[in-house]
This record gives structure tokens, sequence and C-alpha cells, in this order.
């Protein structure tokens, strides 16, 4: 899930995406023009897998989405070989 997390409700449905078991495993990517460290940080612990900062550019949320789905190293947004 690609979640705008600048909507008023998406913080709601991270939680709870994080209370159903069905979906506690479902990779969440955080997207927001509020990156303090410690907002972050504390999106991380309550389950997102990453955050991107807005505005969004396309290689980084790629690179985010291919670390997720095992296809790079974290920080990196070429294949693995």
């Amino acid at each position: 899930i690609v979640l705008d997390l600048d909507d008023t409700s998406s913080e709601d449905l991270l939680s709870e995406l994080g209370r159903d078991q069905r979906f506690q495993a479902l990779p969440v990517v955080g997207l927001s023009w509020q990156s303090r460290p410690e907002r972050v940080e504390y999106l991380l612990r309550g389950g997102m897998e990453a955050f991107v900062a807005k505005p969004v550019h396309g290689e980084v949320l790629r690179g985010e989405l291919r670390h997720i789905c095992g296809m790079t190293p974290p920080g990196r947004g070429e294949e693995w070989d």
C-alpha cells in the first residue's frame, strides 16, 4: 500500500491495518510533506515499512518499492546482481 499521510484519515487506516491480523504483513509506504525525524520514526514503529518525503521523486519511490519486494538492498535503486 502506498499511503498519502497528509490525508487526515491515513493514520487511522494505518492503525486499523496494524490491528487486523489479515493485514499485518502487508507493507505500507507512507508519503508526506511532514518529514520530521520524530514523526517518521513514530510512523515506522507504528507499522509502516518505508517513508518517502514529498515532493515524491519517482526514483526514490521506485527504490523503496523494489527494496520491499526484495529486488534491491536498502538505499539502492538498481536490481541486485
